[in-house]
């Protein structure tokens, strides 16, 4: 230890040396603590502002939101559903009041429908009529039976259909049994 020796001639230079090391080191562990509080209540706002952001980027209500370890659950347990009517499961009806005035309405074709090879006029077929049930809103709510005439080909050309039906009316909502005045 031979850069000692020169501090040891002075002994009180060696304590004011070790007096300001341990000054300095007072302040730095100050400042260590200091700094580890700061962290802390860092973490705690970045947490804080983690779960505002969550609630705000969410777009539909939080019980209707699946997290992706919901996701995983779920499709391990529920087999898919096919599309349409489940088994066991009563269909759903069109309730139209029984009260309701009724109106009959038959749409047919402007013309005679033809077979586009030989034009031959097509013959009406009543039984492949279709038949729907709407109800018309005007001033008044009218219960309508709507009966799009059906035709039948009259002769044996290929490659045009055998039955022809009326086309429907322009409703606002398709396939919708109700119907407004517009």
């Amino acid at each position: 230890m031979e850069f000692d020796q020169p501090l040891m001639r002075s002994g009180s230079g060696s304590q004011n040396i070790i007096g300001f090391l341990l000054a300095i080191i007072r302040v730095l562990s100050a400042c260590l603590t200091e700094y580890k509080i700061l962290v802390e209540q860092l973490r705690k706002e970045n947490l804080e502002l983690m779960v505002r952001l969550n609630k705000v980027n969410r777009i539909f209500a939080p019980k209707n939101e699946k997290s992706e370890e919901d996701e995983d659950d779920d499709t391990k347990n529920i087999e898919k559903k096919k599309r349409g009517g489940q088994k066991g499961h009563k269909p759903t009806k069109r309730n139209i009041p029984k009260d309701l005035k009724q109106e009959e309405v038959i749409l047919d074709f402007d013309i005679t429908p033809c077979c586009s090879i030989c034009d031959k006029a097509y013959k009406p077929r009543a039984t492949f009529d279709k038949i729907s049930h709407q109800i018309k809103i005007a001033l008044s709510a009218v219960h309508e039976i709507v009966t799009r005439r059906s035709y039948e080909k009259d002769c044996s050309c290929l490659g045009s259909p055998k039955f022809m039906t009326a086309p429907q009316r322009d409703n606002v909502i398709k396939k919708s049994i109700l119907r407004g005045w517009f």
